[in-house]
């Protein structure tokens, strides 16, 4: 990956573990952020090197976090680290919420597939598969009759 694309990656990364304060490293950062060398066979590319494909990965990680600041925006002072009914809580129906259910998510997943696209590396595949392995049963919980 091109010096100053690679360095546009790790700037918009550090802004967005920041933001969110993560205190504790998980699997999938570790898996985006060290040496192919430690990986193995994880560690191959999966298509050769470009820098379209590079700059359309960037792209995509500065939409996906965009669209996460976004829904944390829009949530205002509904927004919790701890899942809890507030007082006056109100369904937020605006911002993103108008077009996905869970935007935050959406957008962190968004990030992680461009940064997976510009490594192109198997190891980076992993990573968003860890947020995409809960999809099914939010998208089922969210069609039953007590969350209506």
């Amino acid at each position: 990956m091109n010096g100053q694309i690679g360095n546009a990656f790790t700037a918009l990364w550090i802004i967005f573990l920041a933001y969110w304060l993560i205190s504790a490293l998980r699997l999938k950062w570790i898996l985006l952020f060290t040496r192919s060398s430690l990986w193995g066979a994880l560690g191959r590319r999966f298509f050769p090197q470009s820098t379209t494909v590079a700059i359309i990965g960037l792209i995509l990680t500065a939409l996906g976090i965009a669209f996460a600041f976004w829904a944390r925006y829009s949530l205002g002072q509904n927004w919790s680290s701890k899942v809890t009914i507030k007082v006056e809580h109100e369904l937020i129906r605006n911002g993103p919420y108008a077009y996905v259910r869970h935007p935050i998510y959406t957008g962190i997943l968004l990030a992680l597939v461009g940064t997976a696209l510009a490594i192109a590396e198997w190891r980076a595949v992993i990573a968003p598969s860890q947020n995409t392995a809960g999809a099914p049963a939010s998208f089922c919980r969210g069609l039953s009759p007590k969350a209506l």
